[in-house]
């Protein structure tokens, strides 16, 4: 595997990704967080199911092996990461989002340290820093009284939690992948994590239409209940959106972000989903015709020497996570 070829799995990701902060925005209030993340993953099953399911089928006595392992990622990684964003998302802003989201990298090392004994290149203590500058810069607009201002909402912990359910994938998939091929895998998550998606789906709708039981909930949660005062109202836009969600942000970028975390290893992979701001900026600027501003460039820079210093030609490309039996 060359080096470009590990800049693209590393950074494809994050770059499909980066988008959901772009159309996010427009489309927030068109869809409760469990139905975008139901629809989302429907149509990620719908194609992998064309496009893998026959062939996954033979793998079928490795996914009873390991059936338990394979559930736990399914529901972290695909229905309770999705679904958890989407609500936290309702609650807080987007800066505080992305900077919440900015310490995932950090979780995952510190995961990867505390189940795997994995020893961390010195280059990358110097990267993970630089990259959450960066990171920093960007949402700050590179005013240092931004973070007098910073305060921790309930939307905020969500995230948080959010954030620590992608790490334990992230830091765990490897495991399997040693075990089933990526599209198999995928596949079989896909369609593990869907099915918890649709209990949750079949019972928020169910206790909606029940006004006892939805006003008892609202007063217990009243933000997570999520009741919807009107079925989703479906327009080309919002189609157009679950589409991109679920082919490109779901298929595509589940499949290279397996690959990345399982060959090259999960540090490496989390430090890269720093770029999903300096990606969200160019894609603000081409299409929502925003300005690039001094902070955006110097936020860019510092991430991008980041993703340097991993990639430095001195490095030892080491087999991620060898303690795993």
């Amino acid at each position: 595997m060359n080096t470009l070829y590990k800049i693209f799995i590393l950074l494809l990701p994050p770059f499909l990704w980066s988008f959901n902060f772009v159309f996010g925005r427009y489309f927030r209030d068109s869809f409760m967080p469990i139905d975008l993340a139901f629809y989302r993953w429907s149509l990620a099953l719908l194609v992998v199911g064309i496009l893998y399911g026959k062939s996954s089928l033979a793998w079928l006595p490795e996914m009873k092996k390991n059936f338990m392992l394979l559930c736990v990622l399914s529901i972290l990684g695909i229905a309770l990461f999705n679904t958890i964003l989407y609500y936290g998302l309702e609650q807080t802003t987007a800066i505080n989002s992305v900077l919440i989201a900015s310490t995932t990298p950090v979780m995952i090392m510190v995961l990867n340290l505390v189940f795997f004994q994995y020893n961390m290149r010195p280059l990358e203590f110097v990267a993970m820093p630089l990259s959450l500058i960066g990171v920093f810069f960007i949402v700050s607009q590179g005013k240092l009284e931004f973070y007098k201002e910073f305060s921790v909402n309930p939307g905020d912990i969500i995230v948080f939690f959010a954030a620590l359910s992608w790490a334990l994938y992230s830091v765990w998939l490897p495991k399997l992948a040693k075990v089933l091929p990526p599209k198999p895998l995928l596949t079989a998550s896909i369609f593990i994590g869907w099915f918890f998606l649709l209990l949750g789906f079949s019972v928020t709708h169910f206790l909606a239409t029940h006004s006892l039981a939805s006003n008892f909930f609202a007063r217990i949660l009243p933000r997570l209940s999520g009741f919807p005062s009107e079925p989703t109202q479906f327009t080309f836009a919002s189609v157009a959106f679950i589409i991109y969600l679920g082919i490109f942000a779901s298929v595509i970028a589940y499949i290279f972000w397996n690959k990345a975390a399982s060959e090259i290893g999960s540090n490496m992979a989390g430090i890269c989903l720093n770029f999903m701001p300096v990606f969200a900026v160019i894609a603000s600027t081409v299409l929502l015709k925003e300005k690039l501003h001094g902070y955006h460039f110097w936020g860019a820079l510092c991430i991008v020497i980041s993703l340097t210093l991993i990639f430095n030609k001195n490095m030892k490309w080491k087999k991620p996570l060898t303690k795993i039996t």
